[in-house]
């Protein structure tokens, strides 16, 4: 495997990486400020609120902000193209927005009450459509943001956004109540889509670039055949999301709609946060070589070591802590949702494995093949959650999620692989095999005891923290804080030596 490729998938995952753990903290503690001031309920209404909003946005979107992040990555050497692509992009969801935002402000009444079935107000219809405005508009951005590569900037419009949307979703509620959920939702598509315009570079109109309207409609038709998948794909798992919020709703009652978001947010922010870390320039850059079949199987190789690299001492932690983790980030209300958790990051370890390879489906441009991949996840995990509620209630969702993410990783093994060569190296296997059984070690020896849990989890977090750490030596990466921070193992390593082999 290629030191200087992972070398680079470290400087730009440590970039956002970095950036992403900011956001996410911040993201937790208004959570945790919302929790502590309406416990599940509010939680939970918040939960749903975020899912139709992002649902409306991923739909009216058409999926072009995936699909125009690859064609910019496609079309960086045509100064024209690029152009054309870039303007495209943002005209196309300007429209877009404008539309959702006119539906949502004429048709409020018939929405809530036909849709939602008066789950919620006209009143909240009508903000939810300026966030899904803002959104779109955000997504146009960050979209030329991801194609340009312009990790730093990207990283500033996370940081600023997450921090900026926090502290005014906080003083919001604590000022005007629970009325003021939605406009807490709604502050993080507005926030980031008005710090994204600072940062992303502006169109300037010459003879050289300027687009006619057929380059404009090619390269609209173009992006929208592969954008309409990416959007019916996002479509079909916002919606799956919202309605096993909903089925939740109606079985059981809002508060533990809010017990399975408290650990759904958990799962989905720390497990995103790798993913999005090392997605936002791995996908250009999958694009840009998808048709040498080497460098393909070393830059998936190299990404899945990165991945594992800094995945798996966050899974074994959260596994062995998640009961603790859960009533920290919320509160002892929310303690029941740990169980949840534990099954959910046993599937997020399936995700993981599987997300190198999945993307080179979406770099091949197979977006029947992609779609029909999400269809199959979104259908199993629904029913199994359905399926489940009458043997294990609420839990059957972290069940039902770990059972379902297992088949998707057999099934787009099995399609990478047989279609196209690309596989995992023999150093990617083992290691995948042992975070897959760390993880259900520590998991079922919860069932028996819970020190013994807590012993088991402890010692094999120490254990791939070290071999993480060691793995980052390897590859010599020129960052004073990376350096100091090896400095210190090593150091502490030396002492740990010193004092258990002079025992021994």
């Amino acid at each position: 495997m290629s030191n200087a490729n992972q070398k680079e998938i470290l400087r730009a995952t440590s970039l956002i990486g970095g950036a992403s753990f900011l956001s996410i903290v911040a993201g937790l503690l208004k959570i945790k400020f919302l929790a502590l001031l309406f416990g599940p309920v509010g939680v939970g209404v918040a939960g749903l609120l975020t899912s139709i909003m992002v649902a409306w946005s991923t739909a009216l979107g058409l999926g072009l902000r995936t699909s125009g992040a690859r064609q910019l990555a496609a079309d960086l050497n045509d100064g024209k193209l690029f152009y054309t692509v870039r303007f495209t992009l943002f005209s196309v969801h300007l429209v877009l927005g404008l539309l959702g935002l006119s539906i949502g402000l004429i048709f409020s009444h018939q929405i809530a009450g036909y849709v939602f079935n008066g789950s919620v107000s006209s009143f909240d219809v009508k903000l939810i459509s300026i966030g899904v405005f803002f959104a779109l508009i955000g997504a146009s951005q960050t979209a030329q943001l991801q194609g340009l590569r312009l990790i730093p900037q990207l990283a500033k419009v996370k940081v600023y956004s997450s921090i900026i949307s926090a502290v005014l979703g906080c003083l919001t509620i604590w000022l005007y109540g629970k009325q003021s959920i939605p406009i807490f939702v709604i502050f993080v598509p507005i926030i980031t889509c008005l710090i994204a315009y600072k940062y992303t570079p502006k169109l300037s109109f010459n003879s050289d670039n300027r687009a006619s309207f057929t380059d404009f409609f090619s390269r609209f038709k173009l992006m929208l055949s592969l954008g309409v998948v990416f959007m019916l794909s996002g479509v079909i798992t916002t919606g799956n999301q919202f309605l096993v919020r909903y089925l939740i709703m109606e079985n059981y009652g809002a508060e533990s709609v809010g017990i399975f978001q408290a650990s759904w947010a958990i799962s989905i922010t720390y497990v995103g946060f790798i993913l999005a870390s090392m997605g936002t320039d791995y996908f250009p850059r999958l694009t840009e070589v998808i048709q040498n079949k080497n460098k393909v199987t070393s830059l998936i190789n190299d990404q899945t070591q990165i991945a594992i690299m800094f995945a798996a001492p966050v899974f074994i932690i959260m596994l062995t802590f998640s009961e603790y983790i859960i009533e920290l980030l919320y509160s002892s209300e929310f303690r029941s949702a740990s169980e949840i958790l534990r099954w959910q990051i046993l599937g997020d370890v399936f995700k993981l494995i599987s997300w190198a390879l999945a993307f080179v489906i979406l770099a091949k441009a197979k977006s029947v093949l992609f779609l029909a991949t999400e269809v199959i996840w979104n259908v199993l995990y629904v029913s199994l959650v359905y399926l489940g509620f009458e043997f294990w209630g609420v839990n059957s969702t972290g069940y039902a999620f770990a059972v379902s993410y297992f088949i998707y990783f057999l099934l787009i093994y099995r399609i990478v692989i047989g279609l196209w060569g690309f596989g995992f190296s023999r150093e990617n296997k083992v290691l995948s095999i042992w975070l897959l059984l760390a993880s259900i070690l520590i998991i079922f020896t919860g069932f028996y005891s819970s020190l013994l849990s807590l012993l088991v989890g402890s010692a094999v977090s120490l254990i791939f923290i070290c071999y993480s750490l060691e793995k980052l030596g390897t590859l010599n990466v020129n960052s004073s804080k990376i350096k100091l921070l090896l400095t210190k193992y090593h150091q502490l390593k030396e002492i740990a030596f010193g004092v258990f082999g002079n025992r021994l």
